[in-house]
Formats: structure tokens, C-alpha cells, sequence
């Protein structure tokens, strides 16, 4: 299972997430329940909300607004993480980010557009190892009545960062163009399906899709309380579109 990265929805990195809990043995956590994060955050986690402009009160004590498109290369305008690996480094550390602790990333989760995916998946693919996701992001942390904050936080520390990337985590159009031809992998479109059939509802420049890609929208992995589906409908879903945990 692959990552693509996109235009303007960042989706892709939270229907991975979900993959990565439905289709693999390992024994990595993405998404944590928000008693878990509570004891995350009161340890110390840098806290991050995904949320970017939609960012509004309430927040998660000692949270971090951050916009994941400003880490993009914004020359082109894409979907792209800036080649410029050094300077998404700086500006990580000047959020409080270190490798020595966890992070927790928040959003909206299905009220959202999966930013808080995209922000995991930088965050694993430059080698930091305990990032988590709080699953039902901040409609599930009101709900069970835990503390918040009426405004976001300002960073309280500088990070120290060291990075080591994840080549396994990234793939640009060359390494899919060669996934989609093989028997044993799977290239996911986790857009809507009128995307997928070429509707350019958020002006992307060309509509279609990859050829012989399966389209698993991602916001269909989560349930109606806003927080991922257990991992058996999940394994499921993914079984009816043909996908084994191989792939």
C-alpha cells in the first residue's frame, strides 16, 4: 500500500493510516483513543492541530495550530512535501518538535479533510517515531469531557529534530506507474468517486484517475461518531476491493 501525494486534499495520508491498521502485523500505533492521548499530552507531547484556517476553540491544552500545505513546495503549488528537507526540519523545531517524544496530531476527523494524516505522515516519513493520531479528533475529546483550551498555544521549547527518512512511506508517479502494473500490489484512490471519475470539483488541473487503481474513499473508514472503524470492517472493505494484507 502506497502513499500518493495530492493536490489539495491530504486524504491519502489518513486512509494509510487506516491501511496500516487493517492490512499489517506490525506492531505500530497510529491511532490512539483520547484517554490515551490525555496521558500523552500530560507527559509532554508536542500537540498538533491540523486543523490550519479551520482552526477554531476549542483546543487540546498546549496545542499547535499548523497548516500542513506550508511545509508544501509552494513555488508549483502541488501536493508535494518541499524538497528541502533542512528547512521542514528548522521550522518543526521551532514547533516543539523532537524526536526524543511523542507528538499527537489532532483534527476534525470526519469533519475534517484528513489533514491530520497528512502532518503523520510527514512527521513518520522523516523518521520520528512516536507520532499518533487521536482518534475522533476534537469532537471525540469534548465528548468525553476532558480539559481544552480557548485558544492555541504558542511553541514552549525548541525541538531538536534529527531526521532519517522512510523512503518506504513516499512514492512519486515513476515507483506508482510501475506498482500498478504488478500483480501483487495495489494503487488506492481514496478521493471521492466523482473525482475519481473526473470530476475536478477542487480545480485540480486534470481529472481521471490511475489506471487500475481501486477507489476506497476515505472518509468510508470512519464511523458515524467520528472515530476510525474497528479493525475487522476495515479488513473487510478492503477485502471487497480486492486488497490482501501482501499488497
Amino acid at each position: 500500500l502506497r502513499l500518493l501525494e495530492r493536490n489539495r486534499m491530504p486524504s491519502a495520508a489518513i486512509v494509510a493510516a487506516s491501511l496500516t491498521l487493517a492490512a499489517s502485523e506490525s506492531p505500530e500505533r497510529v491511532f490512539v483513543p483520547v484517554a490515551e492521548a490525555r496521558q500523552l499530552i500530560v507527559a509532554g507531547a508536542t500537540v498538533i492541530d491540523a486543523r490550519a484556517g479551520r482552526a477554531e476553540a476549542p483546543y487540546l491544552p498546549q496545542a499547535v495550530v499548523v497548516d500542513w500545505m506550508s511545509f508544501r513546495d509552494g513555488w508549483l503549488r502541488t501536493g508535494r512535501l518541499d524538497d528541502d528537507l533542512e528547512d521542514v526540519r528548522r521550522r518543526l523545531e521551532r514547533l516543539g518538535v523532537t524526536s526524543e517524544g511523542p507528538v499527537v496530531v489532532y483534527g476534525s476527523m470526519a469533519d475534517g479533510w484528513g489533514d491530520e494524516g497528512r502532518i503523520w505522515w510527514m512527521l513518520r516519513y522523516l523518521g520520528h517515531e512516536q507520532v499518533f493520531i487521536v482518534d475522533g479528533g476534537v469532537a471525540a475529546w469534548q465528548r468525553a469531557g476532558l480539559p481544552t483550551s480557548d485558544r492555541a498555544a504558542k511553541p514552549k521549547r525548541r525541538g531538536d529534530l534529527r531526521i532519517s527518512t522512510l523512503r518506504k512511506l513516499r512514492a512519486d508517479w515513476r515507483r506508482v506507474d510501475a506498482l500498478r502494473k504488478r500483480e501483487d500490489a495495489r494503487v488506492v484512490d481514496v478521493r471521492r468517486k466523482d473525482e475519481f471519475d473526473g470530476a475536478t470539483p477542487f480545480w485540480s488541473p486534470r481529472g481521471g484517475h490511475v489506471p487500475g487503481s481501486v477507489n476506497l474513499y476515505w472518509a468510508d473508514f470512519i464511523g458515524r461518531d467520528g472515530t476510525l472503524l474497528p479493525r475487522d470492517a476495515i479488513r473487510n472493505t478492503l477485502a471487497g476491493a480486492g486488497i490482501e494484507p501482501q499488497h
